[in-house]
């Protein structure tokens, strides 16, 4: 309790982050000539799941799971209707 007010004092203009822990990996097809980039898949422990694109690392989809996954399989391609397969 006695130190929460330096504490405060010296975080307070910092901005807030959220970070978490990888917990697996993939990476979902894209259509397109060979040498197409495929979408890298990254779950957190946090529970959440984003696919990113290849060229620009934005996230072009964030879900969320109750817990952390820990396997990601795709199946589609990512361009098109896609699903992807969540294990916990």
């Amino acid at each position: 309790p006695s130190e929460l007010g330096p504490f405060v004092a010296l975080h307070k203009g910092r901005p807030l982050q959220r970070q978490t822990v990888v917990t697996c990996l993939g990476t979902l097809p894209r259509a397109g000539p060979e040498g197409t980039p495929d979408c890298p898949m990254v779950g957190t422990e946090a529970g959440d799941i984003l696919v990113l694109d290849p060229e620009a690392f934005t996230v072009l989809y964030k879900g969320s799971v109750p817990s952390p996954p820990a396997f990601v399989v795709p199946r589609g391609p990512a361009d098109g209707r896609y699903r992807l397969g969540v294990a916990c």
